[in-house]
């Protein structure tokens, strides 16, 4: 007898020591994210957990020569804390999912009753497990397996939604930086004007009046100078919180230039349908709706009473014809207040919640890909008549102006509106290709994906 209990404490402690080493690896799911990653931004850098960290050495060497939008779009997906925070959340998501495939743990109750008339006490124990877990576990298991299933979707969504905020930002800050140069060449310009007109005012030829413009138009050109350093300074503090980087990126040269319009055709419908099954956000939007279906499967089964088992041991009093007492018992609920109609109907509703989003989701996709395809269109169009048509024209215009003016055969205020044609005109190049670079970054964060991953070309 005694062999035999202690063959039992044995395999108890036997097991008990296995469920200790249960592990929460969340690595196939990091995986799994990091693959995502790869496949809708084109990126092959991508924050591994396991790896080790990008070192400040190699970001300051990165940064020495100056940052192109390749080595921006690699740091955003290596060294972001936020991209890294997320990677660490599917640890949190992994072990909701491990807790949700572990039985509870019994209870043990022990009583040690002492006799009023004294003698030996007597003791009582109890070992209770609750059935209810073993056909509640397939669907807690499966809630959990789907909101593991969505943060992986929506994790590898905010990578792409960094990368293509990163290509905003960076382009932004080019087209800041081109635009502060622009400014400061129409100061330049104006303020070399009004000194020709003031000459001419000296000399008789010109009047006050034109001199009064001349300066009023050199005045206008230096505030210009000043706002356009504040919407660079802005667009560069964005981009460096993006990259999480503590550098002053404002010492730092941005090596690409903005890009020329797309040449490629941007077929809308095929874009369409493409973005239905690249947005993850989409996607998760439908593990959503399968992990509240098995709430809700988990629910119904909760009607069912709880039914507590287990075993009960008892020591008698002194004298007793026997040692111990053993044997099964069981306690049942009875559901007389609650049977869980509460939770059922709470959980219907919010399936058909999360599946009416996910429809309204599904279709807003296409409109917003439309729109953004029909904006991405024609600003390439307004940038190539800018460039084309537009700019040409108003420098011939300058030149023929200037030429006039040094000669004599045309007023100061014909010079000075010729010359100011002519820098809006290079002004609105630059505004016109970071509104085309802009709207081809929106397609793609519409789309869910790189437009160089859907079309390779």
């Amino acid at each position: 007898m005694r062999d035999q209990r202690t063959t039992g404490f044995v395999l108890l402690a036997s097991i008990c020591a296995a469920c200790a080493t249960i592990e929460v690896d969340p690595s196939a799911e990091q995986q799994e994210a990091r693959g995502l990653i790869r496949d809708t931004t084109g990126r092959a850098d991508v924050f591994d957990p396991s790896a080790a960290p990008v070192a400040p050495e190699e970001i300051d060497a990165a940064l020495a020569d100056g940052l192109g939008l390749d080595e921006a779009l690699r740091l955003a997906l290596l060294d972001s804390r936020r991209l890294q925070a997320g990677f660490l959340g599917l640890g949190v998501a992994r072990a909701d999912f491990v807790q949700a495939g572990l039985l509870r743990n019994p209870s043990l109750g022990v009583g040690f009753l002492i006799p009023s008339n004294g003698g030996r006490p007597q003791l009582s124990a109890d070992l209770v497990q609750s059935l209810v877990d073993l056909w509640e576990l397939p669907e807690r298991q499966a809630v959990a397996e789907g909101a593991l299933q969505q943060q992986v979707f929506e994790l590898s969504r905010f990578a792409g939604e960094l990368v293509v905020d990163t290509k905003d930002a960076y382009f932004e800050s080019v087209g800041a930086r081109d635009l502060l140069a622009i400014a400061r060449e129409n100061a330049r310009v104006a303020q070399a004007a009004f000194e020709a007109v003031r000459k001419q005012v000296e000399g008789g030829v010109a009047t006050a009046i034109e001199e009064h413009l001349a300066r009023s138009q050199a005045l206008g050109a230096e505030l210009a100078v000043r706002s356009a350093e504040r919407e660079s300074v802005g667009a560069r503090r964005r981009l460096a919180a993006l990259l999480s980087i503590d550098v002053d990126l404002m010492e730092v040269e941005l090596t690409d230039a903005l890009p020329e319009p797309a040449p490629r055709a941007l077929d809308r419908e095929a874009l369409v349908a493409r973005s239905r099954s690249t947005r993850l956000d989409v996607r998760a939007a439908g593990a959503a709706l399968t992990a509240a279906e098995a709430q809700l499967a988990l629910e119904r089964r909760r009607t069912t009473p709880n039914v507590d088992v287990g075993l009960a041991l008892e020591r008698p009093e002194a004298g007793s014809a026997v040692d111990l007492l053993a044997g099964p018992g069981a306690t049942i609920e009875l559901p007389i207040f609650d049977r869980n109609q509460a939770q059922v109907r709470r959980a219907e509703f919010r399936r058909d919640q999360l599946g009416k989003e996910h429809e309204a989701l599904v279709g807003e996709v296409g409109q917003q890909v439309r729109a953004a395809v029909d904006r991405a269109v024609s600003s390439a169009r307004t940038a190539q008549f800018v460039a084309e048509d537009l700019l040409p024209q108003a420098e011939r215009g300058a030149a023929l102006a200037r030429t006039a003016f040094e000669l004599g055969h045309t007023t100061a205020l014909s010079f000075l509106e010729s010359q100011r044609a002519a820098l809006q005109a290079r002004r609105s190049r630059i505004e016109a290709l970071l509104d085309a670079a802009r709207t081809q970054v929106d397609v793609e964060r519409v789309v869910g994906a790189s437009l160089t991953v859907l079309d390779p070309r």
